[in-house]
């Protein structure tokens, strides 16, 4: 069996045929051609690691008038997925943290310039591998695919998507690691939790909100996501 990871964004239930939980968000590493888990031991003292690995990364959303407690935009849409593989300790953001500009306008627009370019910073000084995108979705329920390069020195992702229309909401993973210390992650499920970037005031699916000031921190948000987050 190839190794596998999923990621899922769950403010809906999300199920299938014989009413079974589907996540959202997938990502799957085909085998790598000197070994199918991406990485090996030979020997407890003599570790012998695969070469880089790629994974394949399924965003899928699903998000229904049906089940939100806020008026259902009518253009309702998740925007280009981007983040970037990075070194473990270094996410692109985190809860608590304060956004960077990057990651606040990927939060409030869904513009991934900034944060492209801060991703391009990290790899130039080693402690980003590689930019990580996928194309974002409209109308529910979507999927978009890409595929990735991670490797020990930079073994964590970090990924963002703005929910939009929104003041600053989004969703994502902050410097989830693939390598468990012996080897590649085989199979994996999270769901994503919308988070609040602090960025901007507003509890409607909204766009040009009052700033906040001061900026706020990072933080996972609950309402007006329902379902089975």
């Amino acid at each position: 069996m190839r190794p596998t990871i999923a990621l899922g964004a769950g403010w809906v239930p999300n199920l299938d045929s014989q009413g079974r939980r589907k996540s959202p968000l997938a990502c799957r590493e085909p085998p790598p051609q000197e070994s199918p888990l991406g990485g090996r031991l030979t020997s407890a003292a003599n570790p012998v690691i695969a070469q880089p690995v790629h994974y394949q990364l399924v965003f899928e959303g699903v998000w229904s008038a049906a089940h939100a407690s806020l008026p259902f935009p009518p253009s309702a849409h998740f925007t280009t997925l981007i983040g970037a593989t990075h070194s473990t300790g270094v996410p692109l953001w985190e809860a608590g943290g304060l956004a960077t500009p990057g990651i606040e306008a990927v939060a409030e627009l869904g513009n991934t310039g900034l944060l492209a370019g801060e991703s391009a910073t990290r790899i130039g000084t080693g402690t980003a591998g590689e930019q990580v995108t996928s194309a974002g979705m409209f109308g529910f329920p979507a999927e978009t695919e890409t595929m990735f390069q991670i490797d020990l020195d930079h073994p964590a992702v970090s990924l963002i998507s703005m929910v939009a229309p929104s003041p600053d909401w989004f969703v994502g993973v902050s410097g989830l690691s693939l390598w468990d210390g012996n080897a590649w992650t085989e199979s994996l499920s999270i769901d994503l939790m919308p988070y609040d970037a602090g960025t901007e005031q507003g509890d409607l699916f909204s766009l040009n909100n009052l700033a906040t000031v001061p900026q706020a921190t990072i933080a996972m948000r609950g309402s007006p996501f329902v379902g089975e987050p």
